[in-house]
């Protein structure tokens, strides 16, 4: 019974860390996650109750002092490993990344390979060498927000293999994109990197079964998920048209040339980083505290047992001690009250650790043995005196 609650709360929060960190994949694991956390609440807030109900003996440091000031310390501890990660992980972005790095990365690539890479599957790259220019960048209508009561623009600009091809006039091999803001150089957080960033069209695709709000995720470059990929389309369209830009490789546009978020993972995520490293070890955090717990009520336990055991011999012991005192003493204990109030002070002053009694309680539990019996020292005194005599008598 005493590890029904930890254990329970244990093993909910061993699969509330799982299905938070990836909740940003499906419906389902949102869902999940959601259940889980609130079934780790509830364990948690029942061991709290039982604080009470437990002697405040064998609780941990609940001496009844300040037991408002425990409680709510509890409850904070709770919500931090639960609550806090779990806005961190969505409105903070945390999840996003962690499935995003957990994604296929082509790394030491060339940008004129983004067009193939996005064709196999990947979803981030970076890239040795590339050029993005964006002096060159339009915007187009993506979508409409409804708090602002208007239209958000979605971005794009042309990347080229280097910065002399951007001037000598040669096909774009990709286009960067970005949703609500403009376009920026790429930042790579590994600097032997020249461009680095996401395909666009993989990241619309993984985040888009995330039940979001409006405004959902501004901080950390949700918006591209508004992006549609025809609005991708129209952009590029109007670059060529405003720049005379020729199509890659002399072939007509047909909407399978790359599309990508052309920033590093920090320069993309923004504040999704720092809110990933704090998720996570929360999580580790919550998840040690309630091993911990689990341990340590199944030590309560074993004291509780001890402690009862202890008493009901002791009290065994005592009353059984209690029975066997002398009639003498009884008689000596009635005597003692009747003779008032003078009586009691003598005994305080004369005998304040009551040995008397205490001396009786002894020879009830360990009695002394009788002395050896005066016939049996005399035969064993008449057996040894013949020698004694003999030994004495020779010359």
């Amino acid at each position: 019974k005493e590890w029904t609650l930890p254990c329970g709360a244990f093993g909910a929060y061993a699969l509330f860390v799982p299905c938070l960190l990836l909740c940003s994949a499906n419906m389902q694991l949102t869902l999940c996650a959601g259940a889980l956390g609130l079934a780790v609440v509830v364990c948690d807030l029942a061991l709290m109750v039982e604080r009470y109900i437990a002697p405040n003996e064998v609780i941990e440091g609940r001496t009844g002092e300040a037991p408002f000031l425990q409680d709510l310390l509890v409850v904070l501890r709770v919500l931090s490993t639960t609550l806090a990660p779990g806005v961190m992980a969505t409105f903070g972005g945390a999840s996003f990344l962690a499935m995003t790095s957990l994604r296929p990365l082509a790394e030491g690539c060339q940008v004129a390979e983004l067009p193939r890479l996005q064709g196999e599957g990947f979803t981030a790259f970076a890239c040795k060498d590339g050029f993005v220019a964006v002096d060159m960048q339009v915007g187009v209508e993506a979508w409409q927000d409804e708090k602002i009561g208007g239209r958000r623009f979605g971005f794009a600009a042309p990347i080229f293999s280097s910065r002399e091809a951007s001037q000598s006039g040669t096909a774009p091999v990709a286009w960067a994109v970005k949703a609500g803001s403009p376009v920026r150089q790429s930042i790579c957080d590994d600097l032997a990197m020249q461009t680095c960033g996401f395909f666009a069209g993989r990241l619309r695709e993984d985040w888009q079964n995330f039940p979001a709000m409006p405004r959902f995720g501004q901080a950390w470059g949700y918006n591209i998920t508004h992006f549609s990929a025809e609005g991708m389309q129209q952009a590029a369209q109007d670059l060529r048209e405003k720049h005379s830009l020729p199509h890659a490789d002399a072939v007509a546009f047909d909407g399978s040339e790359a599309f990508v978020v052309a920033e590093g993972t920090t320069e993309y995520f923004g504040v999704a980083s720092p809110m990933l490293y704090v998720t996570c070890t929360l999580l580790a955090v919550g998840l040690l505290d309630r091993v911990m717990a689990a341990a340590h009520v199944r030590v309560l336990a074993f004291a509780i047992e001890e402690e009862d055991s202890l008493n009901a011999e002791y009290n065994q012991l005592v009353l059984q001690g209690v029975s066997e005192l002398p009639a003498a003493e009884a008689a000596e204990g009635g005597q003692g009250q009747g003779q008032g109030l003078w009586a009691q002070v003598d005994a305080f002053w004369n005998d304040p650790l009551n040995t008397s009694k205490l001396h009786n309680l002894e020879q009830v539990i360990h009695p002394v043995l009788p002395p050896p019996s005066s016939a049996r020292l005399s035969v064993r005194t008449s057996s040894l005196a013949p020698p004694i005599l003999a030994a004495t008598s020779l010359p």
